[in-house]
């Protein structure tokens, strides 16, 4: 696996997080499910900085994550052994109610740093555009399990909302970067990233 998919985490950083099940099985199977894995993203996660947007899909998920500043703690371990758990429970979850075995998501999990701003906005409209682009959904905009409509209502309990507000100045630049790139997509369509279904 390239290298650039297995960073450290560092203080201050923002990291696009993701992983995927193994072969052709699932991660979530229904509501439940999905509502599960939020809340162990935010009881594991929260603790360590800034969850700024989300996508969970039938067999993979995306994170946007921004590592606090002020972590007294060793984030090269805590951090790693945080997304160990979310996906130990989360797999637990799925083989008690599923009546299955062994490991449920591919390892190890990947992360890259989101080194400039121009990229960090992109991952935003990377990761809210993904049911689109995978065919789940006709709307980005209407999906249940992305954090887009909780950050246009202001109604979510894990993403720092305040946050996400201030990156893009105003909810209302937040809307219109992307509508405005979801319609370049839809007029000329070209590979989004090497993860793929």
């Amino acid at each position: 696996m390239p290298t650039k998919y297995l960073v450290k985490f560092e203080r201050g950083y923002y990291y696009h997080v993701f992983n995927r099940a193994v072969g052709d099985e699932n991660l979530f199977y229904g509501p439940g499910d999905y509502k599960e894995f939020k809340k162990h993203i935010k009881n594991q996660l929260g603790a360590h900085g800034s969850i700024l947007c989300y996508c969970l899909m039938p067999n993979h998920y995306h994170l946007l994550f921004h590592v606090a500043d002020n972590q007294e703690v060793n984030v090269k371990k805590a951090i790693p052994e945080a997304i160990r758990q979310l996906e130990i429970k989360h797999a637990q979850r799925i083989n008690f109610e599923r009546d299955r075995k062994g490991t449920l998501f591919m390892r190890p999990y990947k992360r890259i740093c989101v080194t400039t701003e121009g990229n960090l906005f992109r991952l935003f409209h990377y990761i809210h555009l993904n049911p689109v682009h995978h065919g789940i959904s006709e709307s980005y905009e209407n999906y249940k399990w992305s954090s887009f409509s909780e950050i246009c209502l202001g109604s979510s309990n894990i993403i720092d909302y305040e946050e996400v507000i201030e990156l893009f100045q105003d909810l209302d630049n937040f809307r219109e970067s992307h509508k405005i790139v979801f319609k370049l997509k839809q007029a000329s369509p070209v590979p989004q990233d090497e993860f793929e279904k």
